[in-house]
């Protein structure tokens, strides 16, 4: 963290205050953290086929507490400077507003929310996922949308966002690489143009990992892979040619 503070670098690490493992040792220590089905039983998030993790229950103010505190302490220790908060949606917003009220008396944090609701962006969070956005750009290459769709998108937005709210554009990220689509595939030879777009868009390009190196694989987030760096030449990099349309 220090390296990349030095570099004039920030850095934001996941957290997943939704659910937990179903082998986290907060099961067995902490039972009432979490929410229960009608027999009583652990259960994952209410909608989702989720069977590897249990649903944690925010009505319970000591689970808040200890959240809260654990965030607090890598901001203390390690002097992070924000989180992405994943499915940010599923957990109420009024815990994100306690939780960052707290984090910015330490040090000013960063909050991105994986999500898209212009709510959570009023206090707790400073940027969220464009989905409205990337939904229109995966069907532009099968010509389902057309180009102008863009454009009509940012005329007439459905959603009323604070005027300091940042959206961050992607084509791709880790959900949809490793269940839906591979983005050099599904993009084919439009990925040069597109990435170039969302450079000058309003908010923040995102470069998910490997899309740089033009990485042609499902990189399930359950293995470890190694981005190919080193057998592209600089001239096939997805970001140098981005950079070059520039």
């Amino acid at each position: 963290v220090d390296e990349n503070h030095k570099m004039g670098m920030f850095v934001i690490i996941d957290w997943v205050a939704n659910h937990t493992a179903c082998d986290n040792r907060m099961v067995l220590a902490n039972p009432e953290w979490y929410t229960k089905d009608k027999n009583g039983d652990f259960q994952p998030p209410l909608g989702t086929d989720w069977s590897d993790v249990y649903d944690l229950d925010y009505t319970n103010l000591e689970l808040r507490q200890y959240m809260i505190d654990a965030m607090e302490y890598w901001v203390k220790e390690y002097d992070i400077d924000g989180f992405r908060c994943d499915v940010a949606g599923m957990v109420p917003t009024d815990f994100w507003e306690s939780a960052v009220e707290r984090l910015n008396l330490i040090k000013p944090v960063f909050m991105l929310a994986e999500w898209e609701d212009p709510e959570l962006l009023e206090k707790a969070f400073k940027a969220d996922y464009n989905w409205s956005l990337y939904h229109i750009l995966k069907e532009i290459p099968s010509s389902i949308k057309e180009a102008n769709s863009i454009q009509k998108y940012f005329q007439k937005p459905k959603k009323r966002y604070p005027e300091s709210a940042l959206k961050m554009n992607f084509l791709d990220n880790h959900d949809e690489n490793s269940w839906n689509r591979v983005m050099i595939e599904h993009f084919g030879n439009k990925v040069y143009p597109l990435s170039t777009m969302l450079f000058t868009l309003p908010g923040i390009p995102m470069i998910y990992s490997g899309q740089e190196a033009r990485v042609e694989a499902v990189q399930m987030w359950k293995r470890i892979h190694k981005v190919p760096f080193s057998c592209l030449s600089s001239s096939e990099m997805v970001y140098k040619k981005t950079m070059d349309q520039k």
